[in-house]
Formats: C-alpha cells, structure tokens, sequence
C-alpha cells in the first residue's frame, strides 16, 4: 500500500533550514571593530578600512589581479557597461532565463537586448545559438552563470573574438565558482557579483568587479565615486553616481569569504549526491553540471519529467514537496521577455528616442518572440535553494526519500 503524503494526512520528512545567512563571532567582531574606527567612507575615491582587505582577498581568491566593491550587482553591471561605452543601438546578447537585473541594466545604459535561448541542461545561454544572433549593431555578450554553473567560457571567448565582441560576466550567483581550472574574470572584461541576502556570501546588500584590466578598475572605481580619481587631481571627471560599498558590509563579507570554500564544498557534496539519488526517482531529472571544478550550487535545479507527470501540474508538486517539508521554488513561470514591462513598454522617454530605430525595426517589439528551450524550461524547472545543504543531517538523503515518496504517491495527486 503506497505511504500517504503529507498533504494528504500522511507522515511528514522534516527538513530543518538552517539559519541563512550563517554568522557567528568573526562578524560580530569585525562589525564591533568598523563601529570603533568610525571610518565609513571617504570623499576621495579610494577604499577604506574592510573595504581594502575585502577588494584584495576577494581578487585573489578568484585569481584577479583587480576588484572593486560596489553597493549592489545590479549597479555594478550598469557601472560596467557605462565604462565600456555601450548605450543607444548597441545590441547586448543576454539569456532569456535570469533575474530582470541582467536585462535592466542593458536598457538603463539605453542598449538594445536581444534574447537568446537556454541550453536546457545548463539554464545558461546556449553557446552554439549565439551565432546566429549576431548582428552588425551587436557589441556585447552579457553572460550569466546561472545557479552558479560556468559555461565553457574558453568557447565563447573564441566567438567573441571572431566577431569583436565583449563579454561581461554576471557572476551574481557564482562565488567560488571555476571550470577548468579558470575562474570568472577570466575570458571576459570583468565579473560582477551580488552580496544580496540569499547569495552564497551575503551581507544584505553589495556587490563586486573583479578584472585583470587596470584600466577599467580605475575606470569603474571612478565611476561608482561620483567620477572622481584616486589618487587624481581633484575634481569630477565623468557624470556618474554614488555606488559605493559601506566598511560594514566588508566587514561582514570578509568574514562570510572566510567560510566560503567550507560551505561550497559542503554543497557540493550534498547535491552530487542528490543527483545520484535522483537518477533512480521516477518523474524528475537532474540537471547536469559537468566539466565544474568548484560549482557553487547556489541553487539546485531539477526537472520534473512532463510524460511521467501529464497532466498534473507543477505547483501540485511544488505544494506535495513543501509538504514534506523540502524547501523549493518554481524558478521563474515565463521567460524574462514576457514581462509586464515588455508588454506595456513602460520605458522612458529617453530610452525610446535613443533607440527609434530599433523600435521602428521591431528590435524591441518582445510580443511574438518564442525560444522553445526556455518555454520548455519555464515549465520544468524546480529549484532548491543553497543554504538547505548545509544542514547537517543526511540532508541529501532526506530530501531523496521525500522525492521518491511523491514520485510513488503519483496516482492520489490526479
């Protein structure tokens, strides 16, 4: 006799979510000791107190020469952008599947975007359809290592190349994240990361550059200070803003930094497992993160097989999988074209006088665009989230049994 779920009356598997995110004294210490020194920020675009040692140990642990903390990633990928000096008629190639940060920061410069689909084993951008996404106005490839996974950044620098394109790296998800022995930053002209609350280092807020290009450090820190200079003669050099990290959210990162190869391994090794287990469950199919060193596993995607569930939809399972205490999501329900803001056109006036060409052209027209993959994936899609896997108890396992309990329960969901 099948066992009941859950939501049916049945007994439940409990999952524990540990404290997110994790602290202990070393925050505690550092912030108490930021308090003391009262040292903040400073008026004359050079780093002060945490935010020195944070920017340093943050560049070398990923193998950068250069980083630049900055108040979030969202602004720090506008930032970078801005330096590169893409804006109007410009078309940036960016993934259909991502947070709006990665899109809203392409058109907050006055860039067109222009979509292009996931490789459904990776939730990335598939590299073998960029190609033909290329156009005489495209200048950028703004690439997202989504979940924490590294598309082969060696391959699609060779595109880039062939086609004079840069590329910048949205690593929002991808702390300590490598693939062939290479970092983000590598093949690119920066990276980008979030410190944003449910990040693998989060201090509620924050973000960071990481380059081996002097030039766009100095470039980018002058932008994120109002466009003054270190080190510089005194004065305004560009029309920018204030982008600037706080002392205590280095303090806190540096601390959160310290635990990270701890916490990825931990992660690692939990979610390889549940791929294992996976493998033997009816009804849902990992994703496959192959040719990682260190994937970061911000969050663990899987697909739930259409054919075996027809015709029950993925919020009953969602609903049986909170049930039996799994902490999950739905990923996002359309890909980042559909949005309201898409359908409506609610730009500004700047941005449709800027780029009236691309308008008249339909280069901005998102209503009869479809990219299979990702309408696919949309559908599919679960995700955990990281921090469940560093609970200490069997949580792989744990989350397995609950799994496979829903996947034998198939026929009381109908």
């Amino acid at each position: 006799m099948e066992e009941k779920l859950a939501i049916f009356g049945g007994p439940k598997t409990i999952i524990n979510d540990p404290i997110w995110p994790q602290y202990n004294e070393k925050e505690k210490e550092l912030l108490v000791k930021c308090l003391e020194d009262s040292v903040g920020c400073t008026t004359d675009a050079r780093p002060v107190g945490y935010n020195i040692e944070f920017e340093k140990r943050f560049a070398e642990y990923h193998k950068r020469k250069f980083a630049v903390a900055c108040s979030n990633c969202t602004q720090g990928l506008e930032a970078a952008l801005e330096i590169a000096d893409l804006g109007p008629s410009d078309e940036i190639l960016v993934t259909p599947y991502t947070f709006m940060a990665s899109v809203s920061s392409i058109m907050r410069v006055g860039a067109v975007p222009v979509f292009v689909d996931i490789d459904p084993e990776t939730i990335c951008m598939d590299i073998d359809k960029i190609e033909e996404a290329i156009t005489p106005n495209t200048k950028a490839i703004l690439i997202v290592h989504f979940a924490g996974y590294m598309i082969d950044m060696k391959h699609l620098k060779e595109i880039a190349n062939r086609f004079k394109l840069l590329i910048i790296e949205d690593a929002a998800q991808a702390h300590g994240a490598s693939r062939d022995g290479y970092f983000p930053g590598e093949f690119s002209s920066g990276a980008l990361f979030s410190f944003q609350r449910n990040k693998n280092m989060a201090a509620a807020e924050g973000g960071m550059f990481i380059t081996d290009n002097e030039d766009l450090e100095k470039k980018f820190r002058e932008f994120i200070w109002h466009g003054t200079r270190q080190g510089g003669p005194e004065g305004h050099f560009r029309i920018s803003s204030n982008l600037r990290i706080t002392d205590f959210q280095s303090a806190v990162l540096l601390a959160q930094l310290e635990k990270l190869d701890e916490q990825n391994k931990k992660r690692m090794k939990e979610c390889d497992f549940l791929d294992t287990i996976m493998r033997e469950i009816e009804g849902f199919n990992p994703v496959h993160y192959d040719k990682m060193d260190v994937h970061p596993r911000h969050l663990y995607p899987f697909k739930i097989d259409r054919e075996y569930w027809k015709d029950i939809q993925k919020q009953k399972i969602l609903d049986c999988m909170r049930a039996e205490g799994i902490r999950c999501g739905a990923g996002y329900s359309y890909p980042l074209y559909k949005n309201p803001v898409f359908e409506n056109k609610n730009f500004s006036k700047y941005y449709y006088k800027a780029n009236k060409e691309a308008f008249d052209s339909g280069k901005l027209d998102f209503s009869k665009l479809y990219l299979p993959n990702v309408e696919q994936v949309c559908k599919e899609i679960i995700f955990i989230p990281h921090f469940v896997f560093l609970e200490n108890y069997n949580i792989a396992e744990r989350i397995g049994s609950a799994l496979f309990k829903i996947s034998k329960s198939k026929s009381l969901l109908k």
